[in-house]
């Protein structure tokens, strides 16, 4: 079987991060860049004040773009930095004017308690599946035109909502990205591996929509080589999940380095 994305990626995920905080430092030079983590970039601004950016947006942009097409990614980094200084995209306060905006984030714990322990504030969030120890859980984020904004415990009493209501409100807005019946259309014709867009770069999120569209007893095998992609693919014959395992490993920082099965009851890592 060939996949549609099985070629090689003439840039790396730290070639992009690389190039990226060069630039930033060149058009926002008072800013000071502090920490890379699970893909956000944490900047410090004069006032001591910090800042997080998601690649997310760009990554996609940019990633197939051959090594020596310095002057087009340069073109791409100065237009997100130049949109989301130049607009002022993000408030400094959300309010519930900004409920449409909520989307859920598949993270990991690590994230979690990174985010715990920079900011020392606690964080909406539900466990995958319903399962304490999962490597990954539910958190939240407020989308912009170029970055996005994290929730944690001050934004949700700004947005007036507790996690419950985060969570109902996050996933009416992620219906709308991938519709019931689209996903259906694709997935019911589905005879080899489908490409799914996702250039608003919540490729992750849409694992959520996908297990609450499909039926009792029916299952799907995802890989999301970056948060502007989703292939949906059969379950692998004999089970063996090796060559996707494979694939999902060359993932950049807004993907998922390991593939998934879904099925109307979990959300499974393999």
């Amino acid at each position: 079987m060939r996949f549609p994305w099985q070629k090689a990626k003439p840039l790396l995920e730290s070639d992009i991060v690389e190039e990226f905080i060069e630039c930033y430092l060149k058009m926002v030079p008072d800013e000071r860049f502090v920490g890379f983590n699970e893909g956000f970039l944490k900047w410090q601004k004069a006032d001591d004040s910090t800042h997080e950016l998601s690649l997310g947006k760009i990554f996609h942009d940019v990633a197939l773009l051959a090594k020596n097409n310095r002057r087009t990614r340069d073109e791409i980094y100065q237009a997100f930095i130049t949109a989301m200084h130049g607009s002022g995209p993000m408030p400094d306060k959300l309010s519930p004017e900004y409920h449409s905006r909520v989307l859920p984030a598949i993270r990991t714990r690590g994230y979690l308690d990174q985010v715990r322990k920079s900011l020392n504030t606690e964080v909406p969030y539900r466990d995958l599946n319903g399962e304490l120890h999962s490597e990954y859980i539910i958190a939240y984020s407020v989308d912009f035109p170029t970055t996005v904004a994290h929730v944690a415990e001050r934004q949700a009493e700004e947005l007036e909502l507790d996690e419950a209501g985060l969570y109902e409100i996050s996933m009416q807005n992620l219906r709308e990205f991938l519709p019931r019946a689209a996903f259906r259309q694709i997935f019911d014709e589905m005879a080899e591996p489908q490409m799914l867009p996702c250039e608003d770069g919540h490729a992750r999120a849409r694992m959520l929509v996908i297990g609450e569209y499909l039926e009792a007893g029916e299952e799907v095998a995802v890989v999301i080589p970056d948060g502007a992609m989703l292939f949906l693919l059969p379950i692998p014959p004999n089970n063996n999940w090796n060559p996707l395992r494979k694939l999902a490993e060359e993932s950049n920082a807004t993907g998922f380095s390991r593939p998934f099965l879904i099925t109307k009851d979990q959300i499974r890592g393999m």
